[in-house]
């Protein structure tokens, strides 16, 4: 069992207060990550406020942008591997993108991956691309995909799709990893289009820490995975969620209750919200990922912690080395 948690470049007004996020927090951060044994931090991928983001106008969050993040802070480590978790590809340009992560991946002794995705927020897209209201974000990903691959495989690349298009193209240095990792985030109930992307293009994908949702995901791809030649075994199962660790499972409930990463709980009864995250005791937490673990979950990822400063979220990533990780040495 591998672990990893987030790092919140891009997380203030989303699921952390505005003006909690410091330089020197993230610094800290992943230092800690490398000291510990954690096998990977993550990076959200938000570009500007939009409207569906419901940040108030009077709070100006402080967005640092992932990649060039990455960029120093692998400077400074040594073993920790680096990712998105998620870009929004639809975002990117696939030359740019592909040159930054064969450099990143070069500079950083081959320790970068990408999760990836559409992005929760369409308006998102739209804010940055007024001109590009009706396009389709799904084809659009799927060229940036097809390109990523192109250009960090051929020596000279070339592509023509509906709205990239490249010729002699070439990418050097390569990446010290044969394949970057990519990522995508899962859901029950799937579109076929998404399956499709996760066989082609995928190293695995990222599901909220539910046995049973994970069970059900697995049951779903394994027919689709035997019919592309794929073993399940090739494929990294990701589970990711908010940890809230206190002496008492209602402690750590209560903690997460009143964070403000709680808004994607809404509705939710409390057995639903401890299904789907990472919350409770040092052991309860160690018990639900031993039943992850049997059931194909192959790392587990915090995504964030319902934390007021950079020094508090700090000493539950303490906590979560020193007190977890160990369970599973």
């Amino acid at each position: 069992m591998k672990f990893g948690f987030g790092i919140p470049c891009c997380r203030e007004g989303i699921t952390l207060p505005v003006g909690m996020v410091t330089i020197e927090g993230m610094i800290d951060l992943a230092q800690t990550a490398d000291k510990l044994g954690f096998h990977s931090v993550w990076f959200d991928d938000y570009r500007a406020p939009s409207p569906s983001m419901k940040i108030p106008s009077s709070q100006i969050p402080n967005w640092f942008e992932p990649l060039t993040t990455i960029s120093y802070l692998a400077s400074i480590t040594k073993q920790v591997r680096f990712g998105t978790g998620i870009m929004v590809l639809p975002l990117r340009e696939p030359v740019l993108l592909s040159k930054q992560v064969a450099t990143l991946d070069a500079l950083s002794g081959g320790r970068i991956f990408l999760g990836v995705g559409l992005g929760l927020h369409r308006d998102e897209f739209k804010l940055l691309n007024p001109s590009m209201n009706k396009v389709h974000r799904g084809n659009m990903l799927n060229e940036i995909l097809e390109s990523i691959h192109i250009l960090l495989k051929e020596d000279i690349a070339e592509f023509s799709g509906e709205y990239f298009e490249f010729e002699g193209i070439s990418i050097n240095p390569k990446p010290i990893q044969k394949n970057i990792p990519l990522y995508f985030v899962s859901m029950i109930g799937d579109t076929q289009e998404n399956l499709k992307r996760l066989v082609q293009w995928g190293s695995g994908f990222l599901i909220r820490p539910s046995v049973n949702h994970v069970s059900q995901r697995l049951e779903t791809l394994e027919p689709i995975l035997d019919q592309s030649g794929i073993a399940l075994s090739e494929i990294e199962v990701i589970c990711y969620g908010v940890m809230s660790i206190a002496s008492t499972r209602k402690e750590a409930l209560d903690r997460y209750k009143l964070g403000p990463a709680s808004y994607r709980s809404k509705g939710m009864t409390d057995e639903q919200i401890l299904d789907t995250h990472f919350i409770g005791t040092p052991g309860e937490i160690i018990e639900k990922v031993q039943k992850l673990r049997d059931v194909g979950v192959t790392q587990c990822v915090a995504n964030t912690f319902p934390m007021d400063s950079m020094n508090q979220m700090l000493e539950h990533v303490q906590i979560y080395g020193e007190e977890i990780i160990p369970a599973f040495s």
